[in-house]
């Protein structure tokens, strides 16, 4: 395996410029996403799960832990997983017991077969602005903030209907660092069960077998928080990651009800009445190919030559 080299693009190598308008952060961070695009299949880490599942009132009813050998793999096709959710084809997440077997081979495991709820592709909030994904999503300019103890741009995001399963079905904002244009945190809301019978209560009013309005009722609402805390190779990965999960009434049952209730979510966070809470960690990352300073640097400000559009 290559040594890995500390490959941080510095203001003296004449890092990203600062851009100030949201349309020139769209465009650099586009760049970013293809970089990444490319990283992906190039990495390998230590993942661990703790779900902490709750009774009424938010008491403890059970916990359990699993580690696990944690990449990517690249799906060439559309298919349904273990747990009946249909995967895109693209990026998926790709887990092993920690550990070998003493052949060598290692089981691909699906933590859904655990009954363990966890946040997919905790890696991939960036490709949200790529070039597949960043037409489905409606971009909101945010007052700047701060994450991991840099300043940072502070963009919202939301779904551009129609919702697609997979690609913009998250409402959320993410912290962008001012210098290096690297995501360092995002938060973010989704509800598949409101989308899903949203989306088939819709199906049924076109076909005229719903002549009703939405009623109000109870959704499984999930709220995701990620942390960029690993800086390696030029690039930030996720150290940790919190998915937990809540029911939410809403006011209204269409879509302007779901993401009022989503914004508050994000503004609020979840304190009480969780269903359950999942902490994904990730450490010990190994790299089987690294990039130069330049090469990270010229592809985010647009000037290297594959990916850099």
């Amino acid at each position: 395996m290559a040594a890995l080299l500390l490959l941080v693009p510095t203001v003296g190598h004449g890092a990203a410029a600062r851009p100030q308008e949201l349309a020139d952060v769209l465009q650099t961070l586009g760049r970013v996403s293809a970089l990444y695009g490319d990283s992906a299949l190039s990495f390998a880490c230590v993942e661990r799960i703790s779900q902490t599942r709750f009774r009424s009132l938010d008491r403890i009813d059970t916990r359990t832990s699993h580690t696990f050998d944690y990449f990517y793999v690249f799906n060439t096709r559309e298919d349904v997983d273990a747990s009946g959710g249909q995967l895109r084809v693209g990026l998926q997440d790709y887990r092993t017991r920690s550990g070998a077997a003493a052949d060598g081979t290692a089981e691909h495991i699906n933590p859904a077969d655990l009954g363990v709820a966890h946040l997919s592709r905790a890696y991939s909030w960036v490709f949200i602005f790529g070039t597949e994904a960043s037409p489905n999503f409606i971009f909101i300019q945010e007052p700047d903030g701060e994450a991991l103890g840099r300043p940072a741009y502070l963009i919202g995001f939301e779904p551009r209907l129609p919702i697609r399963p997979g690609l913009n079905d998250w409402s959320g904002r993410a912290w962008v660092d001012k210098e290096t244009m690297q995501l360092l945190r995002v938060e973010a809301v989704t509800s598949a069960e409101f989308l899903q019978s949203n989306a088939r209560a819709a199906q049924l009013r076109a076909e005229g077998g719903l002549n009703m309005a939405m009623t109000d009722d109870n959704y499984g609402f999930l709220h995701a928080e990620v942390e960029f805390g690993i800086d390696k190779n030029g690039l930030r990965f996720p150290s940790q990651a919190l998915l937990t999960g809540t029911l939410v009434r809403l006011e209204q049952g269409d879509y302007a009800g779901y993401q009022e209730a989503a914004r508050e979510l994000l503004d609020r966070g979840i304190r009480m009445d969780r269903t359950f809470r999942v902490e994904q960690s990730y450490r010990d990352y190994r790299f089987f190919s690294v990039r130069t300073a330049i090469e990270v640097e010229e592809r985010i400000r647009g000037q290297g030559g594959a990916g850099a559009d």
